[in-house]
């Protein structure tokens, strides 16, 4: 068994006493400093956020945009999807056949 020595008693009360002086020290110190003053507003903080708005304000136009182009691409789909079931069906009346002769004749399978 190792013995472990301790410090006196005399001792630990001069580093304990040290310490605390060292810490009263430290905190009269830290009280006597004015506080940091808070930090200024900035008229760059607040045009920042106005650029973001605007930021903001412009992709919310330019989502709104594409979803209408969006919408109006698919109507003009559907319209001319509509003109061609016509056409075929024309076709299928003129020539007396099946349609779906007519669309295997055309290369069009059965949802085009």
């Amino acid at each position: 068994m190792s013995s472990t020595t301790l410090p006196s008693p005399t001792l630990r009360l001069h580093t304990l006493t040290t310490t605390l002086s060292d810490l009263r020290t430290q905190l009269a110190q830290a009280l006597s400093l004015p506080p940091p003053p808070p930090p200024p507003l900035s008229n760059s903080l607040s045009a920042s956020s106005v650029s973001l708005s605007n930021e903001a304000d412009e992709i919310d136009r330019r989502a709104k945009e594409i979803v209408e182009e969006h919408i109006r691409l698919l109507h003009d789909l559907n319209e001319t999807r509509d003109a061609a079931e016509n056409l075929i069906q024309k076709y299928c009346l003129m020539v007396r056949r099946r349609e779906e002769d007519v669309r295997e004749m055309l290369g069009l399978e059965k949802g085009d």
